[in-house]
């Protein structure tokens, strides 16, 4: 039976609330940077007030093979990798970052006219986007990142006002991505890599 000594030694716990999320909008090629989103900090990142993200789940396809009575899984080769994310966030005083992302949308499919962006290297209107964890006792001691490459806001967040309430808005949105990848150690840079 462990004491609690032992119990100490393992270590902390990773906390749910220690992160933050930020959008890199100057990659080469990217049309997101010709938005005027706000940028908090003296970095060319943007950081959204987010209250949780969702990060996607990395699974393996598989198939089954089957000799008389047994049964057995191996991998097929795909990922059931769903290509979207979750986010929720506080909407900001101004409602300037609503307003951001709601061009951003329109800039992929306009409603009124049926304009559809361009979606590839060259010219698109994705971005990356960095979640960052990091030691509770030590904010500038990171110990884990996501990097979330070619997204965009796959909706415009619907937003709920009511008389009877005067708790901040929190909004969601989906996002479609082409990749997330995990390390643990910042490996923000400025170009879409899809390899």
């Amino acid at each position: 039976m462990a004491s609690i000594d032992d119990i100490y030694k393992i270590g902390d716990d990773a906390l749910a609330n220690m992160y933050d999320l930020k959008f890199d909008l100057t990659f080469e090629g990217s049309k997101v940077s010709t938005l005027s989103f706000k940028k908090i900090g003296k970095d060319d990142f943007v950081y959204l007030r987010c209250t949780e993200v969702e990060i996607p789940e990395f699974s393996n396809a598989n198939y089954e093979v089957h000799w008389r009575a047994n049964k057995i899984m191996k991998p097929n080769g795909k990922t059931d990798f769903a290509g979207t994310m979750t986010t929720s966030f506080r909407m900001d005083k101004q409602y300037q970052l609503y307003r951001d992302i709601y061009v951003w949308n329109k800039k992929i499919l306009n409603p009124v006219s049926g304009v559809i962006a361009s979606d590839d290297i060259v010219e698109n209107y994705r971005a990356n986007a960095y979640v960052r964890v990091y030691d509770p006792k030590n904010e500038n001691d990171q110990v884990g990142i996501w990097t979330i490459k070619g997204m965009y806001p796959q909706n415009c967040p619907s937003i709920s006002l009511s008389a009877d309430n005067g708790d901040p808005i929190i909004v969601s949105i989906t996002w479609n991505i082409l990749s997330a990848e995990y390390s643990d150690s910042d490996t923000a840079g400025t170009s879409l890599d899809l390899s």
